[in-house]
């Protein structure tokens, strides 16, 4: 009687009386009355909000086999970043499938993960994962972390984010920007992009001469894709004087290395008999 005279009360907007009654049940030891103490608790319902409190009576529930009081006290130490206890309770709920108690402790998961990433090199590391998952959103904020702290390797990875709108909306600019805060640390993949950049004026003003001039650094560091633009410059004779002869010293290496670029353009060279004696058996070799 008690016990629906406070959820008469409740329904009625009476929280004052409805926590009276409810309490009392409670701290009697009535097992049904806890789950909603709980809440009275959690939401401050004819009481002052107690987090601890609330924690308290759901626990009691759970006690009891309540799983829903499992889920609600789970999301409570979510929220207070105790991520062991959440996980603890949140896989209680999932067990028994209730609600989105799997999906949220999954969520816990990866932001312990995420918590435990104190270093710039773990952080980029957790962010590759989340990555290579399609989590684009977690990754985007760990590359944008470690990124900021220093690290060239982050620095790109971001930089390459904003390129493509994984995580974040497009910005040329500042994918400009962070390839070329990596560069300045001679991270040559990002020296290699600035080429690119410059190439197709991707976040800067269009500049071919620019180009040539990090991709000759980038190549002087061992990237086979500057090395092929590079000899892409050779062959069509732009802001160089055309020599395929320098191309095709440019273009060995990345296609010993395949590079499919380089090989073909390897093989078209050979085909054509551009500044080299034609050789369709060498052709066919690269370009197969």
């Amino acid at each position: 009687a008690q016990y629906k005279l406070a959820d008469y009360y409740f329904k009625q907007n009476n929280y004052d009386s409805a926590f009276k009654w409810m309490a009392l049940l409670a701290e009697s030891g009535y097992a049904d009355a806890f789950y909603p103490l709980a809440i009275y608790y959690e939401h401050g319902y004819g009481c002052s909000i107690n987090r601890e409190k609330a924690k308290e009576y759901y626990l009691k529930a759970v006690d009891q086999n309540d799983y829903q009081a499992a889920k609600r006290v789970g999301e409570l130490y979510y929220q207070d970043k105790d991520f062991l206890k959440a996980k603890e309770y949140l896989g209680i709920a999932a067990a028994f499938n209730i609600d989105n108690a799997k999906q949220l402790f999954e969520q816990v998961k990866t932001e312990e993960r995420i918590a435990n990433a104190i270093t710039p090199d773990a952080e980029n590391n957790l962010a590759l994962e989340f990555y290579k998952n399609g989590d684009y959103n977690n990754a985007f904020e760990l590359f944008k972390k470690a990124a900021l702290a220093g690290y060239a390797v982050a620095q790109y990875n971001l930089a390459y984010c904003y390129e493509r709108g994984y995580g974040v909306t497009m910005n040329t600019s500042l994918s400009f920007d962070f390839y070329s805060r990596a560069a300045s640390q001679n991270y040559a993949d990002a020296i290699y992009k600035l080429g690119e950049c410059y190439r197709y004026g991707f976040g800067v003003k269009k500049d071919l001469v620019k180009a040539l001039e990090y991709y000759q650094k980038a190549a002087s560091q061992g990237s086979d894709d500057a090395c092929v633009r590079i000899a892409v410059y050779y062959m069509e004779g732009k802001e160089v004087q055309k020599d395929y002869f320098k191309a095709m010293r440019f273009l060995q290496q990345p296609a010993q290395n395949g590079n499919a670029e380089a090989q073909y353009c390897l093989g078209k060279i050979y085909a054509d008999g551009d500044g080299v004696e034609q050789n369709k058996e060498l052709a066919f070799r690269w370009m197969k």
